[in-house]
């Protein structure tokens, strides 16, 4: 029997973190890219679609494999939501390199001029550039500029950031550091092998880690057909062109990172419930395929809600989370408050349901200031399909109450014309028998 306590070696929709690393695979060529490119330039730019697994590349990947190597420091940073961001982050870069820095140095590129070979490694700057306009980022906007242009300061700095958002980043930055976007990199979707070996090679790593328990297989048919189907286009995600690619596969052949973990994830569980140690053809083609993994995980989260109220709220937030043309967008929390159309309390739980719960989350939330928005791009035609049929259902159910209403009504009034006439019959039987009484005296 399998033992549901084992953790599972697929992360579903959430990144690689660093501690997942032993379990990260298909990534080998980008992972040896990028850190080459680390090692030789002051800065690297990695981009690429939302939701192509840029953060599990940079955790899980390249984080590791520079510290791996003795004499140098990385730090790993994508926390702009915060108004104390830049000490947050001066901090963890002292904490790395305590050694080096003297005490006293103040400002961030002073500290690693000290450090070192010291490698900086600023993720999801997108939100960086979202949440701090120039006047307020002035002195960060400074203090990277001179990390990068500065010869005496040898920390080498990685920006990954979302390819809609390098215009921003060109705008933003293209004054302050020369030849800003002179050595980018993209990070595509995976491709057939790489995501062949993202299935197999983690069940290997797992029995390796666990031999005690029986080792877990997966039919090698089964391996195909998840390929097939989880290939970028099946499930609606940010598609979008590049500057180029350092590394990359033809748009057929590509796999939706998220989709896959989210689909082996869910494999993963009904086995395990199953007490199985084989991921089997069978039991995708029983959960109905990978096409409505999503959307079945999308229909289970909502379906935990216990009232009616709660998906009412759900289904008004969810219309300004995500747009007609599946484009999602974030929102700050006094909008959502709004936009549910009902107590602050109710909505507040609703957006706590969806985001700080695992077997619920579809929603991520950010700080200062605090918005939401839809956790994964591959939610959100699963999400509009829920709320267009959840209002069709509702409106539904409010005709066939409105017509269950006017039926009663109906049945009452001729209930109502039954008694009136019964009450008739009865009054003028008894005038007769009056009247028969007086004619018979």
């Amino acid at each position: 029997m399998a033992d549901e306590k084992l953790p599972c070696p697929y992360v579903g929709l959430r990144p690689f973190r660093e501690s997942d690393y032993p379990f990260f695979f298909g990534r080998d060529r980008e992972i040896r890219v990028v850190s080459s490119n680390l090692q030789a330039q002051p800065l690297t730019v990695l981009y690429g679609p939302s939701g192509v697994g840029k953060s599990s590349v940079l955790q899980a990947g390249v984080l590791p494999h520079l510290s791996a190597a003795a004499s140098q420091a990385v730090v790993y940073f994508n926390e702009w939501q915060s108004t104390a961001f830049l000490s947050e982050l001066t901090e963890r870069c002292r904490q790395a390199a305590a050694s080096a820095i003297s005490n006293g140095v103040e400002r961030l590129d002073d500290a690693l001029e000290q450090a070192g070979r010291f490698f900086l490694l600023l993720d999801q700057f997108e939100e960086y550039l979202l949440y701090h306009d120039e006047g307020a980022g002035q002195k960060f906007d400074a203090i990277l500029a001179r990390i990068v242009n500065r010869d005496d300061v040898p920390a080498k700095v990685l920006i990954g950031i979302r390819e809609d958002a390098l215009s921003k980043l060109d705008q933003r930055f293209g004054i302050r550091i020369p030849n800003l976007l002179g050595n980018t990199l993209v990070v595509e979707h995976l491709d057939a092998p790489a995501a062949r070996d993202a299935i197999q090679r983690p069940l290997a790593v797992f029995n390796k880690k666990y031999p005690e328990a029986e080792s877990y297989q997966i039919e090698p048919e089964l391996v195909e057909e998840i390929l097939r189907q989880v290939q970028a286009g099946h499930v609606t995600a940010s598609e979008s062109a590049g500057l180029g690619s350092a590394v990359g596969c033809a748009p057929e052949n590509r796999v939706e990172t998220a989709f896959l973990q989210l689909v082996l994830t869910r494999l993963w569980g009904e086995e395990a419930r199953a007490g199985s140690r084989t991921l089997r053809l069978e039991t995708l083609a029983k959960i109905g395929g990978a096409g409505s993994i999503v959307q079945k995980h999308v229909a289970e989260v909502m379906a935990q809600f216990d009232s009616s109220h709660e998906r009412d709220i759900a289904a008004g937030i969810f219309r300004y989370l995500v747009t007609p043309s599946r484009t999602k967008i974030a929102q700050s929390t006094p909008n959502l408050v709004s936009f549910g159309e009902a107590p602050a309390a109710d909505v507040m739980n609703v957006l706590s349901t969806l985001t700080d719960r695992p077997d619920t989350r579809i929603l991520r939330r950010f700080a200062n200031p605090e918005r939401y928005e839809i956790f994964h791009d591959v939610l959100a035609q699963p999400i509009l399909d829920w709320r267009r049929a959840y209002l069709v259902q509702k409106e539904s159910a409010a005709e066939q109450d409105r017509q269950a209403a006017e039926a009663e009504q109906q049945r009452r009034e001729l209930e109502q014309t039954r008694v009136l006439a019964r009450a008739e019959q009865e009054l003028r039987a008894a005038e007769a028998e009056q009247q028969r009484r007086e004619l018979e005296k």
